[in-house]
C-alpha cells in the first residue's frame, strides 16, 4: 500500500511516463515483473523501454486475436488509459510503439475490440507465479 501511495501522491503527477505502471508493480499475479535492478537515471529511459516492450509482447498482457479481431489486456492500461493517451495518443499508438512482429502488424491490419483481461490479485511468489504462467 505504501508504494501505491507514494506513486498515486508523488511520483505519478512529476514523472508523467505511464510506461511506470509497468515497472512499479504491487507484487500480484497479473502484475508485471519486479526488475531485478533499480530504476536510476543512466539507462532508465532504455530500462522503460525493455520492460514495456516485454510486457507488451507477452500475452500474459497484451493478447491479439485476428480471427476474432479481439485485443485483449491486462486492465493495468484500462486503469492509466489516460495516462497512456496522453502520453501516446491513443492505446493503439502506445502498443504499436512496442510491440514486436507479428503482433504488431496484426494490430495495425484490422479494428479491433479491445476486452480486459480479469486480474487476479492474490500474492505473486516466485514459485506459484512460474507455475501458473508455464500453465497457460
Amino acid at each position: 500500500m505504501l508504494i501505491g501511495v507514494c506513486f498515486l501522491g508523488d511520483i505519478r503527477p512529476e514523472f508523467r511516463d505511464p510506461r511506470v505502471h509497468l515497472v512499479l508493480v504491487c507484487a500480484a499475479q497479473n502484475c508485471p515483473p519486479l526488475q531485478p535492478y533499480a530504476m536510476l537515471g543512466d539507462g532508465l529511459q532504455q530500462k522503460l523501454a525493455r520492460v514495456t516492450r516485454h510486457v507488451v509482447n507477452d500475452d500474459w498482457y497484451v493478447q491479439i486475436d485476428p480471427k476474432t479481431e479481439r485485443l485483449r489486456l491486462t486492465r493495468i492500461m484500462s486503469w492509466y488509459k489516460q495516462d497512456f493517451i496522453d502520453r501516446y495518443g491513443s492505446l493503439e499508438d502506445f502498443l504499436l510503439r512496442y510491440l514486436d512482429d507479428p503482433k504488431r502488424s496484426q494490430l495495425k491490419a484490422a479494428g479491433y475490440t479491445v476486452e480486459l483481461m480479469p486480474y487476479d490479485w492474490s500474492l505473486n511468489d516466485a514459485g506459484s507465479a512460474a507455475s501458473k504462467r508455464s500453465g497457460r
